[in-house]
């Protein structure tokens, strides 16, 4: 009997376990699931260092910035192209803790696309992006690897 009462008891604290575990809303994260996951991505002024193909780019300054909701940021003047509109923002969606995509969207006529992924480790947002854009007439297309320092 005691052995039967044992193990109804283990098999009742496992039941209790596990249905204590929480999935946070979209965007958020945390014991509390309180903490918006973007909050580690922004940065203003960060400097980035980025390869296009083999080519090591200049090293170029943006913004990462909130979007319209706690799914969403914006990376300001990714890859660094001259807009004849100003400044441009290329927008991310949070897909967890870590990994992101760029929406799909022209911006400064340019088509984006792409991923991102944070290492808290090392601070950085690493943004694997696609570019096609035209120039005279011309198409062009670059894929490059953007490291952004991050909060």
């Amino acid at each position: 009997i005691f052995n039967s009462f044992l193990i109804v008891a283990v098999m009742a604290s496992v039941a209790s376990i596990s249905s204590c575990t929480k999935t946070c809303d979209a965007g958020y994260e945390g014991s509390d699931c309180k903490t918006q996951i973007l909050t580690k991505f922004l940065k203003t002024g960060a400097t980035v260092s980025e390869v296009c193909g083999t080519v090591t780019s200049t090293p170029y300054v943006v913004d990462v910035a909130t979007g319209s909701d706690a799914t969403h940021f914006r990376i300001k003047n990714l890859g660094g192209y001259s807009c004849t509109a100003g400044d441009y923002y290329v927008v991310l969606t949070v897909k967890d803790g870590t990994n992101s995509t760029i929406d799909a969207q022209t911006v400064c006529a340019t088509a984006w696309s792409g991923t991102a992924v944070y290492s808290a480790t090392a601070k950085t947002l690493t943004v694997n992006y696609t570019a096609v854009y035209t120039v005279a007439s011309v198409s062009h297309t670059d894929v490059c690897s953007a490291v952004i320092p991050v909060n």
